[in-house]
């Protein structure tokens, strides 16, 4: 019995309209809502320095990268149009 590897480890998959069109949604919410607050949060001095730099790196980073795929979900869909 052999493992096809190939189709475990690609991280890219095929996904109807719908399940992109709601992931989308929720990528949006990252990044307009989820990101902002815990960049806030990370303004508060009352926590600690290291929390702080957490939430804003963790905010940048949620930003970023939901921002980075949102876009390429775009592109990809308006290709295969």
């Amino acid at each position: 019995m052999t493992i096809d590897w190939s189709n475990i480890v690609n991280e890219k998959t095929e996904e109807t309209i719908i399940e992109v069109s709601k992931s989308q949604n929720i990528r949006l919410i990252d990044v307009f809502v989820i990101a902002p607050v815990l960049i806030y949060a990370g303004t508060f001095k009352t926590l600690p320095m290291w929390l702080r730099i957490s939430l804003i790196g963790f905010g940048v980073a949620t930003a970023v990268y939901n921002g980075k795929n949102f876009l390429e979900n775009k592109n990809n869909l308006k290709n295969k149009n």
